[in-house]
């Protein structure tokens, strides 16, 4: 009988010029792989712990099972990948491209996205806890009963997106931009969502205690009724809750105006 194919860790096409080669091999930790190519790689327990991936192309891959711990990925490109199972926790993901990609049972926790890129991305059954999401834009991205406890998202863009079973309990959402998203089942609790938009917004079942909506734009007397409000919810116009119905302070006060003397 044949012999059985080997298991291999990373396997590249090498017909195409300045692709990652290496096969068999499991163990990238603390590496100077600066702009490496991965691109259509297929990667299954391969360890990048420390590793310094800024610029790395990883388009179209497929992994598995992948260790990015502390790892600097800034601006990486992750575009039409399809992962399961992979720890970036404490890396540096900052301005890194994850367009369309399918990320399943992935762990960012503390991890920084600032600016990072998930348009019509999937995003499911993951840790996001306290990571940082300053300006990430999540533009038509699917996310689903995931973990964005105590993030930092501050500006982050959730435009006609589609966000389901989500923990964003202490987050810091101020100015966030959730206009025509699809927002179910969240929970809000004791978050920062002053100053967001939510125009177009579909909202259902949503925890607003604790939360702070104030100055929040675009927000329905229909959509905050039907929220959960307590008396330690900030309302739009500033007042605590609970919202009661027809009350008006789902419309943010208006500034007042300067004087000129």
């Amino acid at each position: 009988m044949p012999e059985s194919a080997p298991d291999v860790a990373l396997t590249a096409n090498e017909n195409k010029p300045g692709r990652i080669r290496a096969r068999d091999r499991r163990d990238y930790a603390g590496e100077a792989l600066s702009n490496a190519d991965f691109r259509e790689a297929r990667l299954t327990r391969v360890v990048f712990t420390g590793a310094k991936l800024d610029g790395a192309a990883f388009s179209d891959c497929k992994g598995r099972e992948l260790v990015f711990r502390a790892a600097d990925l800034s601006y990486a490109r992750f575009q039409g990948v399809n992962l399961s199972a992979v720890d970036f926790s404490d890396a540096c993901l900052e301005g890194a491209a994850f367009h369309q990609a399918k990320l399943e049972e992935i762990v960012l926790y503390r991890t920084q996205l600032s600016r990072a890129n998930f348009y019509r991305a999937r995003l499911h059954l993951s840790r996001v806890e306290e990571a940082v999401l300053r300006e990430t834009r999540f533009e038509k991205a699917r996310l689903h009963s995931s973990n964005f406890s105590k993030a930092d998202a501050a500006g982050a863009c959730f435009f006609g997106g589609d966000l389901q079973n989500l923990q964003f309990r202490s987050a810091v959402l101020e100015a966030a931009d959730f206009r025509e998203a699809r927002v179910e089942a969240c929970d809000f609790y004791g978050a920062d969502l002053r100053n967001c938009r939510f125009g177009g917004a579909t909202l259902t079942n949503l925890d607003l205690r604790r939360a702070n909506l104030e100055g929040a734009r675009e927000l329905t007397s229909t959509q905050l009724s039907q929220a959960l409000t307590d008396d330690r919810t900030v309302l739009p116009d500033g007042s605590q809750g609970p919202y009661l119905r027809r009350s008006g302070a789902e419309r943010p006060r208006k500034p007042a105006p300067v004087s000129v003397e």
